[in-house]
C-alpha cells in the first residue's frame, strides 16, 4: 500500500469532541482500554533551550514526554539546562516521570565524533541526561512506565544541512521505524509521519512515509512528535491520536502550547480537570 493510500485510511476523524484549550495548553482526552492505566501525559517538543521561557505554567501530569530538539546545538550547557528544567518539574511535583528522545539538534548525542576522546565525552553527556531514575532516554528502545509501554526514536529524514544529528534518507529509515513494537501504547519520535502535522512554513510535506507505514502497522494509542514547528496540533485516526507538540514556532519563540493528553476509561466518569 502506498503512502497516499495509507494517509487516506489514517486521517478519518477530527478531535472536536475530545479537545479543549486553556490559556496555557491544549487538552485532549483519549478513551483507552481498561487494561491501560488512566493517567496524564504532558507532551512537548522543540523547546530549543527555551523551556524556562514558556509563557504559562505547565499543568500537572504523571509523565512528561519530550519529543526532541531540547537544545539548539547539543552543547553541554544546553543539556545541563534541560536536565535542570526537568529536575525542577520533578522536584515540584509537576510530573512524576519524564520520557525523552533526541532530535536533529542534539548533535552531541549521536556519538558520531571520530576522535575517541570527543566520542567518550559525548557518551558521558548522553548517560548523564538520564542519570536521574525518573528520567528515561529512548533511542530506538522501549520502556514501561506506570503501566504504559513507550517506544522512542530520534531519527528524521535528511534536511539541507548535513551536520545535523540522527538523519538519514527516508528509504534508509524504513528498517529503523519498522522495528517499532506492535504492543506499545505510546510512540515518541522527533520525525512526523507523512501527511500528519508535517506542513513546513512553505506548506511542503516534510513527513516520513516509512514512519507512516510503521505507525499504521503498530497502531499505538498515541504518537508524539515535533520537528516541523508549523505542524503543531492534534490529529486523530481510527486507532491513533497524533500530537505535534512543537513548542517553538517558526521564529523559534516558545509560544505554541504544550499538549496535555489524558488517558480515560469509558463510562468511569469525568477525568480530573487540568491544572
Amino acid at each position: 500500500m502506498n503512502a497516499n493510500s495509507l494517509l487516506n485510511r489514517i486521517l478519518m476523524q477530527d478531535t472536536s469532541g475530545d479537545m479543549s484549550e486553556s490559556a496555557g495548553h491544549l487538552n485532549v482526552r483519549i478513551t483507552v482500554p481498561v487494561d491501560v492505566p488512566a493517567l496524564r501525559l504532558l507532551c512537548v517538543s522543540d523547546t530549543h533551550d527555551l523551556h524556562q521561557d514558556m509563557p504559562h505554567d505547565l499543568p500537572t501530569a504523571d509523565i512528561l514526554v519530550h519529543a526532541g530538539d531540547f537544545t539548539c546545538q547539543g552543547r553541554r550547557d544546553e543539556l545541563q539546562n534541560f536536565q535542570s528544567w526537568i529536575g525542577r518539574l520533578l522536584d515540584e511535583g509537576v510530573v512524576k516521570h519524564a520520557v525523552v528522545v533526541a532530535g536533529n539538534h542534539e548533535r552531541s548525542l549521536e556519538l558520531s565524533a571520530k576522535h575517541p576522546a570527543v566520542r567518550s565525552a559525548q557518551l558521558a553527556m548522553k548517560e548523564e541526561l538520564a542519570s536521574r531514575p525518573s528520567v528515561t532516554y529512548l533511542e530506538d528502545s522501549a520502556c514501561l512506565l506506570e503501566g504504559v509501554r513507550f517506544y522512542g526514536s530520534p531519527w528524521t529524514t535528511c534536511t539541507g544541512e548535513s551536520t545535523w544529528a540522527f538523519q538519514k534518507p527516508d528509504s534508509s529509515l524504513s528498517s529503523i521505524f519498522s522495528a517499532t513494537p506492535s504492543d506499545i501504547h505510546v510512540l515518541v519520535t522527533h520525525q512526523p509521519p507523512l501527511g500528519i502535522g508535517d506542513h513546513g512554513g512553505d506548506a511542503r510535506r516534510c513527513g516520513s512515509a516509512s514512519l507512516l507505514q510503521a505507525v499504521e502497522a503498530a497502531q499505538p494509542l498515541l504518537h508524539v512528535f515535533g520537528h516541523i514547528h508549523a505542524g503543531h496540533g492534534v490529529y486523530r485516526s481510527h486507532a491513533t491520536t497524533f500530537v505535534n507538540a512543537a513548542v517553538c514556532d517558526d521564529d523559534y519563540k516558545p509560544v505554541q502550547k504544550p499538549v496535555l493528553v489524558e488517558f480515560v476509561h469509558s463510562g468511569v466518569g469525568d477525568a480530573p480537570e487540568s491544572t
